[in-house]
């Protein structure tokens, strides 16, 4: 066993509560002395909070909505970070949604993280140029080289996209 800091997650979650809990009891069973923190959005469903207290996991309260695709999201990430920092101790941070699940045993996951020569690992993607003509069937150049506005979750505005 190491006497190293142990390892910590942190789930981003909306949907799927059952599917949330079963991620939960895997990383604490391969992971008995890691951090397991939740934020679950409940503007669509809740999660069984007794459970997840039971399963070894504590849970951001309160949980702030989340609109995702918004810097709402990364302000819910940013404010797990901070919680993870004030009252735990970690040498890894793994930042998880709801959907995920371990492939490989939690123990080799984690030791692959201690050996690694790097202070990160951070998945990237190439953005090409937007075509000019025609419409991209991929997410990420348009999200990448354009601007979206939300607009005001108004009754009135609804009333008024209404009438148009």
């Amino acid at each position: 066993m190491s006497d190293r800091p142990p390892v910590a997650y942190l789930i981003m979650s909306y949907t799927l509560p059952d599917q949330v809990l079963r991620l939960v009891r895997a990383l604490r069973a391969g992971s008995p002395g890691g951090h397991v923190v939740i934020h679950h959005d409940a503007c669509r469903c809740s999660l069984d909070r007794r459970g997840l207290q039971e399963a070894g996991a504590h849970s951001l309260e309160p949980a702030v909505p989340v609109r995702w695709g918004d810097f709402s999201q990364l302000a819910a990430v940013l404010r797990g970070f901070a919680w993870l920092l004030e009252n735990t101790d970690f040498e890894w941070l793994v930042l998880l949604s709801g959907q995920d699940y371990p492939l490989r045993p939690v123990p080799d996951i984690e030791r692959d993280l201690r050996d690694a020569p790097y202070d990160a690992f951070i998945e990237t993607r190439l953005v090409p140029a937007p075509p000019v003509f025609r419409r991209t069937l991929d997410e990420f150049p348009t999200r990448y080289f354009y601007r979206y506005a939300a607009l005001p979750d108004r009754p009135a505005a609804a009333r008024l996209a209404a009438l148009v």
